[in-house]
C-alpha cells in the first residue's frame, strides 16, 4: 500500500530531532511516564521513568500531564475535495485529523466529480502535497468501465505497480454517496481479475437495497438508514466480495464492517 508522507513529515524525517520529557507514554505492553528521543526523524530512545538530558540542537518538548502514543491511521475518510470545499478540503480535513491524533489518512474517491482516473488522482495528490499536514493516501474509484484507468494507477494482477500515494481501488458494491456503483458480476470479476494491489469494498448488496427501498422511501428518521441497509445487506455483499478475492487471489479490505455479523461469518 502506497502512502505518501506530508511535506512537514518528510522534512522532519531528514532533519528532525527532539526530546519529549515527562509524558505518559503508551507502550505496547503498558502505560508509563517517561522520556522519548527522536533523532533525525526516527525514535532512537524510549526511557521509562525518564532521565534523558537534552542534546545540542535538539528541540525539547515538555510532556508533563500529556499522553504520548503512536499516531492513529484512519483508513476511511471522505474529504470533500474536489467539488465541495465549503464542507471540507484535504487541508482542513488533514488539520482536523492531526488535532485528534490521527497522523495518516486514506481518502475515498466519491467526490464531485468522482476520482476514477489517474489524472483525477494526481490532482488530489498535488493538493495534498501542498496542504496536508499528515501522511496521506487515496483510493481510486472503480466503475463498470474503467479497468484501464485502475491499471494505470495500481498495475495489473501479473505486474502490480502502485502509484506513490494511491493506496488501492475502492469498489462501491451498493449505492452510496456519489455516483460510483459496481454490482454486476461481470464487472466485479473484471476488476478483481485484472488489477493489482488492494481492493477495498463498500459491501452492501444492491439487489437487497433496491428490493427493500419501497418500505423506506417515505421515512426521514435517522434510524431508517440502518434499518434499510441492514446486516443481511452487508453480509451478502461481504460473502460475495470474499469469494471474488479468493477466486482471483486478490487482497481485500472491507470498509464499514458490522463487526458482530462479520466475525460470525468468519467463524462459520
Amino acid at each position: 500500500m502506497a502512502v505518501r508522507p506530508d511535506r512537514w513529515a518528510r522534512e522532519q524525517m531528514s532533519s528532525g530531532s527532539m526530546l519529549i520529557r515527562g509524558a505518559e507514554m503508551v507502550l505496547p505492553d503498558r502505560v508509563v511516564t517517561g522520556d522519548l528521543r527522536v533523532t533525525d526523524g526516527t525514535i532512537s530512545k524510549v526511557a521509562p521513568n525518564g532521565g534523558l538530558e537534552p542534546q545540542d540542537g535538539e528541540m525539547v518538548v515538555g510532556g508533563e500531564g500529556l499522553t504520548l502514543m503512536a499516531g492513529a491511521i484512519d483508513p476511511q475518510v471522505h474529504f470533500r475535495e474536489p467539488g465541495q470545499p465549503e464542507k471540507e478540503t484535504i487541508g482542513s480535513g488533514s488539520r482536523a485529523a492531526a488535532a485528534g491524533g490521527v497522523t495518516s489518512f486514506l481518502d475515498m474517491p466519491n467526490n464531485k466529480p468522482a476520482a476514477t482516473s489517474l489524472a483525477a488522482m494526481q490532482a488530489k495528490l498535488d493538493s495534498a502535497a501542498a496542504t496536508a499536514v499528515t501522511n496521506y493516501g487515496f483510493f481510486i474509484g472503480a466503475t463498470p468501465t474503467n479497468v484501464v484507468d485502475l491499471q494505470q494507477a495500481v498495475g495489473t494482477a501479473e505486474a502490480p505497480s502502485p502509484t506513490d500515494g494511491i493506496c488501492g481501488i475502492k469498489v462501491f458494491m451498493g449505492s452510496s454517496t456519489g455516483d460510483l456503483l459496481v454490482h454486476q458480476q461481470e464487472h466485479l470479476e473484471n476488476i478483481f481479475a485484472n488489477t493489482g494491489g488492494i481492493i477495498a469494498v463498500h459491501a452492501e448488496d444492491e439487489d437487497r437495497l433496491n428490493a427493500r427501498w419501497p418500505e423506506f422511501q417515505d421515512r426521514t428518521d435517522i434510524a431508517s438508514h440502518a434499518e434499510w441497509r441492514d446486516h443481511e445487506c452487508a453480509l451478502l455483499a461481504t460473502k460475495r466480495a470474499t469469494k471474488l478475492a479468493k477466486d482471483h487471489n486478490h487482497k481485500l479490505h472491507r470498509h464499514r464492517p458490522l463487526c458482530s455479523y462479520i466475525c460470525r461469518f468468519r467463524k462459520d
